[in-house]
Protein backbone atom coordinates (compact mmCIF):
# COMPACT_ATOMS: atom_id res chain seq x y z
CA UNK A 1 0.00 0.00 0.00
CA UNK A 2 1.05 3.62 -0.55
CA UNK A 3 1.27 4.37 3.19
CA UNK A 4 3.55 1.38 3.79
CA UNK A 5 5.79 2.57 0.94
CA UNK A 6 5.91 6.08 2.44
CA UNK A 7 6.84 4.65 5.84
CA UNK A 8 9.68 2.69 4.25
CA UNK A 9 10.98 5.80 2.48
CA UNK A 10 10.85 7.82 5.73
CA UNK A 11 12.67 5.10 7.64
CA UNK A 12 15.41 5.09 4.99
CA UNK A 13 15.52 8.88 4.98
CA UNK A 14 15.77 9.39 8.73
CA UNK A 15 17.10 6.03 9.88
CA UNK A 16 20.76 6.78 9.23
CA UNK A 17 23.55 7.22 11.73
CA UNK A 18 24.17 10.68 13.01
CA UNK A 19 23.19 12.99 15.81
CA UNK A 20 22.06 11.48 19.11
CA UNK A 21 18.27 11.92 19.49
CA UNK A 22 18.71 12.45 23.25
CA UNK A 23 19.74 15.73 24.83
CA UNK A 24 22.58 15.92 27.36
CA UNK A 25 20.05 16.18 30.21
CA UNK A 26 18.17 13.12 28.95
CA UNK A 27 21.40 11.13 28.65
CA UNK A 28 22.29 12.02 32.24
CA UNK A 29 18.75 11.08 33.35
CA UNK A 30 18.95 7.64 31.72
CA UNK A 31 22.40 7.00 33.19
CA UNK A 32 21.04 7.92 36.62
CA UNK A 33 18.07 5.60 36.13
CA UNK A 34 20.47 2.77 35.30
CA UNK A 35 22.24 3.25 38.63
CA UNK A 36 18.99 3.14 40.62
CA UNK A 37 16.93 0.78 38.46
CA UNK A 38 17.19 -2.15 40.89
CA UNK A 39 15.62 -0.02 43.65
CA UNK A 40 12.44 0.23 41.58
CA UNK A 41 11.78 -3.31 40.31
CA UNK A 42 8.18 -2.80 39.09
CA UNK A 43 6.78 -0.61 36.33
CA UNK A 44 4.70 1.38 38.80
CA UNK A 45 7.66 2.06 41.10
CA UNK A 46 10.01 3.01 38.28
CA UNK A 47 7.40 5.28 36.71
CA UNK A 48 6.85 6.94 40.10
CA UNK A 49 10.59 7.52 40.44
CA UNK A 50 10.80 9.03 36.95
CA UNK A 51 8.01 11.44 37.89
CA UNK A 52 10.21 12.82 40.66
CA UNK A 53 13.01 13.37 38.15
CA UNK A 54 11.04 15.42 35.64
CA UNK A 55 11.97 18.83 37.14
CA UNK A 56 15.65 18.01 36.56
CA UNK A 57 15.11 17.76 32.80
CA UNK A 58 12.76 20.75 32.76
CA UNK A 59 9.67 18.72 31.89
CA UNK A 60 6.20 18.50 33.50
CA UNK A 61 5.35 15.42 35.56
CA UNK A 62 2.87 14.40 32.86
CA UNK A 63 5.86 13.60 30.60
CA UNK A 64 7.04 10.81 32.93
CA UNK A 65 5.21 8.13 30.92
CA UNK A 66 6.96 9.33 27.76
CA UNK A 67 10.39 9.05 29.38
CA UNK A 68 9.55 5.67 30.89
CA UNK A 69 8.67 4.30 27.45
CA UNK A 70 11.73 5.82 25.75
CA UNK A 71 14.04 4.62 28.51
CA UNK A 72 12.77 1.04 28.61
CA UNK A 73 12.69 0.77 24.78
CA UNK A 74 16.29 2.04 24.52
CA UNK A 75 17.69 0.50 27.71
CA UNK A 76 21.45 -0.02 27.53
CA UNK A 77 22.91 -2.12 30.39
CA UNK A 78 26.30 -0.42 30.05
CA UNK A 79 24.72 3.02 30.30
CA UNK A 80 26.36 4.27 27.10
CA UNK A 81 23.37 6.34 26.00
CA UNK A 82 25.73 8.88 24.47
CA UNK A 83 26.40 6.30 21.72
CA UNK A 84 22.79 6.22 20.53
CA UNK A 85 22.14 7.54 17.03
CA UNK A 86 19.18 7.75 14.70
CA UNK A 87 19.79 4.21 13.48
CA UNK A 88 19.94 2.52 16.88
CA UNK A 89 17.38 4.73 18.64
CA UNK A 90 13.92 3.19 18.96
CA UNK A 91 11.56 6.03 18.08
CA UNK A 92 8.18 6.23 19.83
CA UNK A 93 6.54 6.54 16.40
CA UNK A 94 7.29 2.86 15.86
CA UNK A 95 6.06 1.68 19.29
CA UNK A 96 3.22 -0.80 19.36
CA UNK A 97 0.08 0.52 21.02
CA UNK A 98 0.29 0.18 24.81
CA UNK A 99 -2.83 -1.03 26.60
CA UNK A 100 -4.06 1.41 29.24
CA UNK A 101 -7.25 2.29 31.14
CA UNK A 102 -8.97 5.33 29.67
CA UNK A 103 -8.43 7.39 32.82
CA UNK A 104 -4.65 7.32 32.26
CA UNK A 105 -4.77 7.89 28.48
CA UNK A 106 -3.51 11.47 28.98
CA UNK A 107 -0.16 10.07 30.12
CA UNK A 108 0.28 8.64 26.63
CA UNK A 109 -1.17 11.51 24.61
CA UNK A 110 1.00 14.08 26.40
CA UNK A 111 4.06 12.14 25.19
CA UNK A 112 2.44 11.25 21.85
CA UNK A 113 2.86 7.53 22.60
CA UNK A 114 0.69 4.98 20.76
CA UNK A 115 -1.93 3.50 23.11
CA UNK A 116 -5.17 1.56 23.11
CA UNK A 117 -7.89 1.99 25.73
CA UNK A 118 -11.57 1.15 25.74
CA UNK A 119 -12.99 2.59 22.49
CA UNK A 120 -10.17 5.10 22.67
CA UNK A 121 -6.79 4.92 20.97
CA UNK A 122 -3.87 6.99 19.75
CA UNK A 123 -1.31 6.23 17.08
CA UNK A 124 1.13 7.70 14.56
CA UNK A 125 0.40 7.75 10.85
CA UNK A 126 1.65 9.52 7.74
CA UNK A 127 -0.36 11.28 5.04
CA UNK A 128 0.23 11.53 1.30
CA UNK A 129 2.30 14.71 1.83
CA UNK A 130 4.85 12.68 3.84
CA UNK A 131 3.73 14.42 7.05
CA UNK A 132 3.76 12.39 10.24
CA UNK A 133 0.87 13.01 12.61
CA UNK A 134 -0.33 11.64 15.94
CA UNK A 135 -4.09 11.22 16.19
CA UNK A 136 -6.36 10.22 19.07
CA UNK A 137 -9.65 8.65 18.04
CA UNK A 138 -12.89 7.92 19.85
CA UNK A 139 -14.57 4.67 18.83
CA UNK A 140 -11.86 4.06 16.23
CA UNK A 141 -13.26 6.59 13.75
CA UNK A 142 -13.89 9.97 15.36
CA UNK A 143 -10.65 12.04 15.72
CA UNK A 144 -10.65 14.13 18.90
CA UNK A 145 -6.99 15.25 19.20
CA UNK A 146 -4.36 15.71 16.51
CA UNK A 147 -0.67 16.63 16.62
CA UNK A 148 0.82 17.63 13.28
CA UNK A 149 3.56 20.09 12.28
CA UNK A 150 4.42 20.69 15.96
CA UNK A 151 0.88 21.84 16.76
CA UNK A 152 -1.93 20.31 18.86
CA UNK A 153 -5.56 20.48 17.72
CA UNK A 154 -8.75 19.50 19.56
CA UNK A 155 -12.09 18.78 17.93
CA UNK A 156 -14.80 21.28 18.88
CA UNK A 157 -17.74 18.97 18.12
CA UNK A 158 -18.73 16.60 20.92
CA UNK A 159 -20.23 13.67 19.05
CA UNK A 160 -21.72 12.11 22.22
CA UNK A 161 -21.43 12.12 26.02
CA UNK A 162 -18.99 9.20 25.83
CA UNK A 163 -16.85 11.14 23.34
CA UNK A 164 -16.85 14.09 25.75
CA UNK A 165 -15.50 11.74 28.41
CA UNK A 166 -12.84 10.53 25.99
CA UNK A 167 -11.85 14.17 25.40
CA UNK A 168 -11.32 14.60 29.13
CA UNK A 169 -9.46 11.30 29.56
CA UNK A 170 -7.11 11.85 26.62
CA UNK A 171 -6.47 15.59 27.05
CA UNK A 172 -2.70 15.96 26.35
CA UNK A 173 -2.48 19.16 28.41
CA UNK A 174 -4.52 17.84 31.35
CA UNK A 175 -1.63 18.40 33.76
CA UNK A 176 0.42 20.81 31.70
CA UNK A 177 -1.57 24.05 31.59
CA UNK A 178 1.36 25.83 29.97
CA UNK A 179 0.33 24.27 26.66
CA UNK A 180 -3.35 25.20 26.95
CA UNK A 181 -3.09 28.31 24.79
CA UNK A 182 -1.33 26.29 22.10
CA UNK A 183 -4.19 23.84 21.47
CA UNK A 184 -6.47 25.02 18.66
CA UNK A 185 -10.14 24.09 18.49
CA UNK A 186 -11.15 22.79 15.06
CA UNK A 187 -14.29 21.21 13.64
CA UNK A 188 -14.60 17.55 12.68
CA UNK A 189 -14.24 18.52 9.01
CA UNK A 190 -11.18 20.68 9.71
CA UNK A 191 -9.37 18.02 11.74
CA UNK A 192 -9.83 15.64 8.81
CA UNK A 193 -8.42 18.27 6.42
CA UNK A 194 -5.39 18.74 8.70
CA UNK A 195 -4.77 15.00 8.74
CA UNK A 196 -4.84 15.06 4.94
CA UNK A 197 -2.18 17.78 4.92
CA UNK A 198 -4.15 20.99 4.47
CA UNK A 199 -2.22 23.91 6.07
CA UNK A 200 -3.93 25.48 9.07
CA UNK A 201 -3.37 28.93 7.55
CA UNK A 202 -5.69 27.92 4.69
CA UNK A 203 -8.28 26.66 7.16
CA UNK A 204 -8.16 29.98 9.02
CA UNK A 205 -8.76 31.85 5.76
CA UNK A 206 -11.72 29.57 5.02
CA UNK A 207 -13.13 30.40 8.44
CA UNK A 208 -12.93 34.13 7.74
CA UNK A 209 -14.76 33.69 4.44
CA UNK A 210 -17.46 31.51 5.98
CA UNK A 211 -18.02 33.77 8.98
CA UNK A 212 -18.39 36.93 6.90
CA UNK A 213 -20.50 35.31 4.16
CA UNK A 214 -22.77 32.90 6.00
CA UNK A 215 -25.73 33.76 8.24
CA UNK A 216 -23.62 33.85 11.40
CA UNK A 217 -23.11 37.66 11.47
CA UNK A 218 -26.86 38.37 11.28
CA UNK A 219 -27.35 36.23 14.37
CA UNK A 220 -24.95 38.29 16.50
CA UNK A 221 -25.07 41.84 15.14
CA UNK A 222 -27.13 44.40 17.07
CA UNK A 223 -27.98 42.19 20.03
CA UNK A 224 -26.78 43.38 23.44
CA UNK A 225 -25.64 40.81 25.97
CA UNK A 226 -24.25 40.62 29.48
CA UNK A 227 -21.10 38.79 30.51
CA UNK A 228 -19.28 38.36 33.81
CA UNK A 229 -15.54 37.89 34.26
CA UNK A 230 -13.25 37.19 37.17
CA UNK A 231 -14.36 36.14 40.63
CA UNK A 232 -14.52 37.30 44.24
CA UNK A 233 -13.75 40.99 44.84
CA UNK A 234 -12.21 41.19 41.33
CA UNK A 235 -15.41 40.12 39.56
CA UNK A 236 -16.65 42.44 36.83
CA UNK A 237 -19.70 42.62 34.61
CA UNK A 238 -20.30 44.25 31.23
CA UNK A 239 -23.00 44.74 28.63
CA UNK A 240 -21.90 44.94 25.00
CA UNK A 241 -23.23 44.96 21.45
CA UNK A 242 -21.55 43.83 18.22
CA UNK A 243 -22.39 46.70 15.90
CA UNK A 244 -20.71 45.57 12.69
CA UNK A 245 -18.60 42.74 11.23
CA UNK A 246 -16.16 43.38 8.37
CA UNK A 247 -13.38 41.53 6.65
CA UNK A 248 -9.95 43.12 6.93
CA UNK A 249 -7.52 41.22 4.72
CA UNK A 250 -7.21 37.72 6.12
CA UNK A 251 -8.99 38.62 9.38
CA UNK A 252 -12.49 39.22 10.73
CA UNK A 253 -12.92 42.67 12.28
CA UNK A 254 -15.63 43.17 14.89
CA UNK A 255 -16.81 46.61 15.98
CA UNK A 256 -18.11 46.40 19.54
CA UNK A 257 -19.79 48.96 21.75
CA UNK A 258 -19.44 48.46 25.50
CA UNK A 259 -22.71 49.88 26.84
CA UNK A 260 -22.09 49.40 30.57
CA UNK A 261 -19.31 48.02 32.73
CA UNK A 262 -18.66 47.84 36.44
CA UNK A 263 -17.70 45.75 39.41
CA UNK A 264 -20.01 43.16 40.97
CA UNK A 265 -21.50 43.31 44.45
CA UNK A 266 -23.47 40.66 46.30
CA UNK A 267 -24.84 37.83 44.18
CA UNK A 268 -24.49 39.41 40.74
CA UNK A 269 -25.46 43.09 40.99
CA UNK A 270 -23.38 45.44 38.87
CA UNK A 271 -22.03 48.61 40.49
CA UNK A 272 -21.39 51.37 37.97
CA UNK A 273 -19.20 54.33 38.87
CA UNK A 274 -21.31 57.45 38.12
CA UNK A 275 -18.16 59.16 36.85
CA UNK A 276 -17.42 56.30 34.49
CA UNK A 277 -13.94 54.80 34.14
CA UNK A 278 -10.73 55.73 32.35
CA UNK A 279 -10.01 54.44 28.85
CA UNK A 280 -7.43 53.09 28.46
CA UNK A 281 -6.86 51.67 31.95
CA UNK A 282 -6.36 48.29 33.59
CA UNK A 283 -10.12 48.14 34.15
CA UNK A 284 -11.06 48.85 30.51
CA UNK A 285 -8.37 46.43 29.29
CA UNK A 286 -9.81 43.62 31.43
CA UNK A 287 -13.32 44.30 30.13
CA UNK A 288 -12.13 44.23 26.52
CA UNK A 289 -10.14 41.03 27.03
CA UNK A 290 -13.12 39.36 28.69
CA UNK A 291 -15.37 40.26 25.76
CA UNK A 292 -12.78 39.11 23.21
CA UNK A 293 -12.46 35.75 24.95
CA UNK A 294 -16.23 35.23 25.13
CA UNK A 295 -16.90 36.22 21.51
CA UNK A 296 -14.17 33.88 20.23
CA UNK A 297 -15.36 31.02 22.46
CA UNK A 298 -18.96 31.46 21.32
CA UNK A 299 -17.86 31.36 17.67
CA UNK A 300 -14.97 28.91 17.95
CA UNK A 301 -15.90 27.15 14.69
CA UNK A 302 -14.94 30.38 12.91
CA UNK A 303 -12.86 32.64 15.13
CA UNK A 304 -9.56 32.38 16.97
CA UNK A 305 -7.09 34.86 18.37
CA UNK A 306 -5.07 34.84 15.12
CA UNK A 307 -7.83 35.64 12.65
CA UNK A 308 -9.88 38.15 14.65
CA UNK A 309 -9.43 41.89 15.24
CA UNK A 310 -11.55 43.88 17.72
CA UNK A 311 -12.41 47.57 17.70
CA UNK A 312 -14.05 48.82 20.94
CA UNK A 313 -16.11 51.87 21.72
CA UNK A 314 -16.86 52.62 25.39
CA UNK A 315 -20.15 54.39 26.23
CA UNK A 316 -19.98 56.06 29.68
Amino acid sequence: MMKNLIRKILREQFGSKGENPLSEKEIRLFKYLNKHKTEYPTQQKLLGFIKTMMPFVGRPVSDARFYYEIYTANYRPEGDYENLDKLSFKDFKSFKQRRTPNNTAYEYTSGKIPFKGSNLDGYWDVNNNNQWYYVVKSYDWYPIFLFINDQWYRVSDNYSSSTSKHLSNANPVRYNSGLKDDVYLVTRTEIGELMDGKPFDEIKLDRVSRFTKENKPTAVIGKSRWISMGWGPEKKKANFTIEKIDREGDKVKLFITINKAGTVEGTNRIVINPDGYEVPSDFSDEIEKGIEYRVIQDNSDYLNKDNTVFSFKHVQ
